[in-house]
């Protein structure tokens, strides 16, 4: 029972410790003392300190951790597009509608040099606005390269920590002992983990557990760890492509990843970087089209 108390100790002390999970001393009946009338009782021995712990909701928590961060990360990106564009007296509209009304009073008083001075500036301020756009887009678009080689790199920098620590609680689980603090540390690597990727878990036996992402590729298996890497895009050199590497094998998962930041990331790049830039180009040659 003194066991006991210093398991209820350590959850009090541990009550406000990130990622910490409430541990019970299991009590098992203690073989009896044989008398010459019997059997005696000897009380209770500590079987098992476990950990209150569920894989299910862990990985409930996970998911939605995943789903959170690829949210965010593409609400933000999509928001600076908005800004940017749809701001009712200096956006892309606004400059639109004044160089429309710039035509319409050339047309109203065709001799009016001020008129077509002022048909001059507004095409040349309109030209000038979709150049802008086109290079805050590009600059956008650089963050979010940036952005992602970040990721990759925390990414890889979680998954080697998760493997070593796989390595020590297999070596601790093979003399019968269970690594509570380990797999508490090695639990909140992976829901960190989770805020830029989604990820599927797996334990084995010897207590170690395997961490997969995108479609089921392996990052974490036992006591090695993948490694994601960044390269230029075969289409778009200016873009990266994402790619997982172990084994002496090497494949491309961009289209695999999802969820977490850098599944937002990706999405926000195919969502909202590149319609934009494409229908900034559209505006521009629609415009220029149809003025000559």
């Amino acid at each position: 029972f003194q066991q006991a108390l210093d398991v209820t100790s350590n959850n009090i002390a541990n009550a406000s410790t990130p990622g910490y999970s409430v541990e019970t001393a299991n009590l098992t009946e203690a073989p009896g003392q044989s008398t010459g009338v019997g059997f005696v009782g000897s009380g209770v021995d500590v079987q098992s300190i476990t950990r209150s712990y569920n894989e299910y909701l862990a990985q409930q928590v996970r998911s939605s951790q995943a789903s959170y961060s690829s949210s965010n990360a593409l609400a933000t990106q999509a928001a600076q597009i908005d800004n940017m564009l749809s701001d009712s007296g200096t956006g892309l509209t606004a400059t639109l509608q004044s160089f429309v009304n710039s035509l319409q009073s050339v047309a109203s008083t065709p001799t009016s040099t001020a008129a077509r001075q002022a048909l001059l500036n507004q095409a040349q301020t309109l030209a000038q606005q979709l150049t802008s756009y086109d290079s805050q887009i590009t600059q956008l678009g650089s963050q979010l390269e940036s952005q992602l080689s970040g990721d990759v790199a925390q990414v890889n920098t979680l998954a080697s920590n998760i493997a070593s620590l796989n390595q020590q609680i297999a070596a601790q689980s093979a003399s019968g002992q269970t690594p509570n603090q380990l797999m508490d540390q090695r639990d909140k690597l992976i829901t960190q983990l989770s805020q830029y990727v989604s990820v599927q878990t797996a334990t084995e036996s010897n207590g170690s557990m395997d961490v997969y992402v995108g479609t089921g590729q392996a990052l974490v298996t036992g006591g090695n760890a993948a490694k994601l890497s960044t390269a230029a895009g075969s289409y778009d050199p200016s873009q990266l492509d994402i790619a997982i590497s172990g084994g002496g094998t090497s494949a491309d998962i961009t289209s695999e990843i999802s969820g977490g930041e850098l599944g937002g990331l990706l999405s926000a790049r195919t969502l909202v970087l590149d319609p934009a830039r494409n229908a900034i180009g559209q505006v521009s040659v629609a415009v220029a089209t149809i003025v000559n």
